[in-house]
């Protein structure tokens, strides 16, 4: 998905475009693990509510293995 945001503004008009792609949690994941990271947590939203199969948000938290 691509998308543009416009600001409108003294200096006159200036674009911002962005290309967007969805991932599914498990691809996070994924992602997570081939750059040395585990997940630790994944909920609905950021009040910590259980994240189910028919949740449509998420947060996850991922950690980097700490240093020896």
């Amino acid at each position: 998905m691509t998308t543009t945001k416009i600001r409108l503004g003294n200096d006159g008009v200036r674009l911002l475009p962005a290309n967007h792609r969805y991932a599914w949690p498990a691809e996070l994941d994924l992602m997570g693990r081939m750059a040395g990271m585990s997940r630790e947590h994944r909920w609905v939203d950021w009040s910590g509510g259980p994240f189910t199969d028919d949740s449509r948000e998420h947060v996850s938290v991922y950690r980097c293995p700490e240093s020896a």
